[in-house]
C-alpha cells in the first residue's frame, strides 16, 4: 500500500511523493504547506539537546529544597533524593 499524507486543514488525502531538494509540497485544495524544507534542522536539534543536557545536569546537582530550622540547615538535590531512595547513601 502506498504511503499517504493528509492535509491538516481540509483533510484532502494525497499519495506521498517526496519533493526534490529545496521544494515544498502544498495542498492543491487549500494551499497549506504539507512538506517544507527546514534549514539547519540538524544544528537546531543539537542545540536543543545540549541545552537539555545542561538543564538536566543543573537540576540534578543544585539543591531544590533547603530547610533552615533552629540553626541547622539541610539542602537536597534531585541526585541526593534519588540516592537516598536507592540506598546509595
Amino acid at each position: 500500500m502506498d504511503e499517504l499524507i493528509v492535509c491538516p486543514q481540509c483533510d484532502a488525502v494525497y499519495r506521498l511523493r517526496r519533493p526534490a531538494h529545496g521544494e515544498r509540497a502544498a495542498c492543491e485544495r487549500c494551499h497549506t504547506a504539507l512538506i517544507t524544507p527546514r534549514r539547519n534542522a540538524g544544528l537546531q536539534i543539537i542545540a536543543v539537546a545540549v541545552a537539555v543536557m545542561v538543564l538536566i545536569i543543573g537540576a540534578a546537582v543544585f539543591p531544590f529544597l533547603t530547610i533552615d530550622a533552629a540553626g541547622a540547615r539541610n539542602a537536597v538535590s534531585v541526585l541526593d533524593a534519588a540516592l537516598a531512595f536507592s540506598g546509595g547513601r
